[in-house]
């Protein structure tokens, strides 16, 4: 496979002295409503998609799955079932897994899976089958912009842009961006540092990113340490910059909703509609505080400030 790799580091600069402003003037999203997300054993979800009001959710410690959820109208509670089953693809990854790390819906009503141990997005039909590489091997294009030097800190996260079009995410120590243009060959690749921010960060946590998404063709990010949705924008010379920001701290670190380790952020699954914005949990098998039979993760949904919410 061709591809052309264009090379790009940008740091988004941190104005000096201006960390306060910006904590209080990031607002916060209202909740609406919290539910309970049960799934199979390690259940852990790294990603989110809707489509048609239906949520589709990939686990990394389920590598041949893509799960639905389904929701009991008699309780706050979902279960993850089974939507697509598949294989491959081929070469399969050296490491013997995928680790899905991102999802995203595809214009053939399949799907686009991250897979942090191919370094690369896979395609998998609607109804699961073989999935089959639709990038190269992004490893070249990251680590020249110094992305991936942290081991397991790879690629989390996918938003598309258009067809065979895709932003994805580099999760961390640097977090950074990595942007494909597929199709027609030679496929082009620019990938981006972005390790630094406009908004304060959380005690000694490093900048990440946990997601992205798309909605009404502008794209967001789930800054999952910093407990924010933050919408990505170009620059005049076309790179990707944070805009606008909103919090979730309050919500994921409230009494009702802590597990026992909340060292880290935990938000691994963003996705919009005209209603809301959700933030889909990953809390790595950990316990709620005070009640350690129930290992369940959490799907948020806060009003969507971008509509109003209507």
């Amino acid at each position: 496979m061709s591809y052309r790799i264009i090379l790009r580091c940008v740091l988004l600069v941190a104005a000096v002295g201006s960390s306060a402003a910006f904590a209080s003037s990031v607002p916060e999203l209202a909740l609406t409503h919290a539910w309970f997300v049960a799934g199979p054993d390690r259940f852990d979800a790294s990603g989110l998609a809707i489509s048609d009001g239906e949520f589709f959710v990939v686990s990394d410690r389920h590598h041949d799955t893509i799960f639905r959820l389904v929701f009991d109208a008699n309780s706050d509670e979902a279960h993850a079932v089974v939507a697509a089953k598949f294989t491959g693809p081929t070469p399969y990854p050296e490491k013997g897994y995928l680790d899905l790390e991102g999802l995203a819906l595809a214009p053939d009503g399949g799907f686009y899976v991250v897979a942090e141990w191919g370094f690369a997005v896979a395609h998998v039909p609607a109804g699961g089958g073989v999935a089959t590489w639709v990038t190269p091997d992004l490893r070249g294009a990251a680590q020249t912009v110094g992305l991936f030097a942290t081991p397991d800190a790879y690629l989390e996260g996918i938003a598309v842009l258009g067809d065979d079009w895709f932003l994805l995410a580099a999760e961390r120590q640097p977090r950074g961006l990595i942007e494909v243009m597929g199709g027609n060959p030679p496929i082009r690749v620019s990938a981006q540092e972005t390790d630094a921010s406009n908004f304060p960060s959380r005690g000694a946590r490093k900048l990440d990113y946990g997601d992205l998404c798309t909605w009404r063709g502008r794209v967001f990010a789930l800054a999952r340490n910093q407990h924010l949705v933050v919408e990505l924008r170009r620059d005049a010379e076309g790179a990707w910059v944070e805009g606008d920001a909103w919090s979730y701290a309050e919500t994921e670190n409230a009494t009702a909703h802590r597990f026992t380790d909340m060292t880290f952020g935990l938000g691994e699954g963003l996705a919009i509609d005209e209603r809301f914005i959700y933030v889909l949990l990953d809390n790595n098998a950990l316990a709620r505080e005070g009640h350690p039979e129930d290992k369940r993760t959490w799907l948020f949904a806060f009003r969507n400030v971008l509509t109003g919410g209507r």
